[in-house]
């Protein structure tokens, strides 16, 4: 997939991504969070996360190992377990309007 990105638009990505900070926004959040990150991200490393639990009174962190920052596509198997975790264990929250 990366291969088929347009150089333009992806530095455009990677500007946006490191200009863009709602971190004033994360106490704000008053739901569940589950945060994964993959253990070799230098885009956005774990210690990220580990500062983020501070401020987010219901958040849990997981680190994916033996990935980088896209750790859906490097450890899938893992990821949908960590996410599918979460999900479940707040299946009941969900409402729907």
């Amino acid at each position: 997939s990366i291969v088929a990105l347009r150089p333009e638009s992806y530095l455009k990505t990677l500007r946006a991504s490191v200009t863009f900070d709602r971190s004033a926004d994360i106490a704000n959040i008053s739901v569940p969070v589950q945060l994964i990150f993959g253990s070799d991200d230098r885009l956005t490393p774990p210690s990220m996360g580990e500062r983020m639990l501070e401020v987010l009174p219901n958040a849990q962190l997981a680190v994916i190992p033996g990935a980088g920052h896209l750790s859906n596509l490097e450890q899938p198997a893992l990821f949908d377990a960590v996410l599918g975790d979460f999900l479940a264990e707040h299946a009941t929250r969900a409402r729907f309007l």
